[in-house]
């Protein structure tokens, strides 16, 4: 069982500072736990089911305008794993169709004929990188997308398309495009930025209905704190099952009450969290997750990206 009484904040197993050296292979393993690791939450689970019936609603409906669906959180709230989740899932209903759901991340510089490339590799299509016209490269995703059984393209990261650039705006109307033809269905996905995205432009707005919501944890609703404390148990179940650390007791009062502030309620900064205080653990040597991994994590993870003002755990004099 795992310590709650954090005063000093002091390592209990293994060696104050990490040895990469001596721990890297364990350490290793850690990083590459976290990456692959999902822990349902009800709250994901709720989304993935709201997309799941806006996708079924739109199956078989083509040459008609279709509508849209908008998702916009903040930062590491556990939107894109969600996203990857889903299409996982639905990908592998039988019978399997692996560009049943497209999931595609924008990045700082795209322009439409960039879009609609990344599109065709992602269906498969071994010209898409031919040197097309912007007009045959739109043809072909509009004939390949329905042709592969795609039900859904999820974009996610739209708050990029939030600069004025002509680049962005023609790739804003080429997904708008899509949807008034009846292409596909599009999920678009990003952080709070990306509400400027839909508020300005109307047309696209009307199309997608009332907007998804992935909120975080209320402390004050109790099926919220039960909730979370189901989570963090599960999450430590899945981490012991690795054989890396034996239980941390991530779901104890006041460890999940220290990290449920330090992750602002939401179960995706949360994983950040605990996966970042995993990997200094076993890059140290130590037997478990303890409040001395926890407060380093959040003191060089969640406080430089602003989760939190201030760290919930006990810290030592010096890291």
């Amino acid at each position: 069982m795992a310590r709650t009484d954090l005063t000093p904040v002091s390592p209990l197993t293994g060696s104050a500072r990490p040895d990469y050296e001596t721990n890297g292979e364990r350490t290793a393993h850690a990083v590459r736990l976290m990456l692959d690791l999902y822990v349902p939450t009800a709250k994901q689970e709720a989304l993935i089911s709201k997309v799941n019936a806006f996708t079924n609603a739109c199956s078989g409906m083509s040459g008609v305008p279709l509508p849209g669906r908008a998702l916009s959180e903040p930062s590491q709230a556990g939107k894109s794993r969600t996203i990857a989740e889903m299409a996982r899932r639905l990908n592998a209903v039988t019978p399997c169709n692996p560009r049943r759901v497209i999931h595609l991340e924008l990045t700082e510089r795209i322009t439409v004929k960039m879009l609609y490339q990344r599109i065709l590799v992602k269906l498969g299509d071994p010209e898409a990188l031919g040197r097309y016209s912007v007009e045959i490269l739109r043809q072909r995703c509009a004939e390949l997308l329905p042709a592969v059984g795609t039900n859904l393209l999820a974009i996610d990261e739209i708050q990029l398309l939030g600069k004025l650039t002509n680049d962005n705006y023609e790739v804003a109307d080429a997904l708008k495009s899509m949807l008034d033809t009846g292409i596909v269905p599009i999920l678009f996905s990003g952080n709070e930025k990306a509400k400027n995205i839909f508020e300005v432009n109307e047309q696209l707005r009307g199309r997608l209905g009332v907007p998804l919501e992935l909120m975080p944890v209320n402390p004050r609703l109790l099926a919220d704190r039960k909730a979370l404390k189901t989570f963090a148990d599960a999450l430590d179940v899945a981490i012991t099952a690795s054989g890396l650390v034996s239980p941390s007791g991530l779901g104890e009062s006041q460890v999940l009450r220290q990290l449920g502030k330090a992750a602002g309620g939401y179960t995706g900064r949360f994983c950040r969290i605990v996966g970042a205080a995993l990997e200094h653990a076993c890059a140290r040597g130590a037997e478990r997750i303890e409040p001395y991994d926890l407060s380093h994590a959040v003191r060089h993870l969640a406080i430089p990206a602003r989760w939190v003002g201030k760290n919930p755990f006990p810290e030592p004099d010096r890291w």
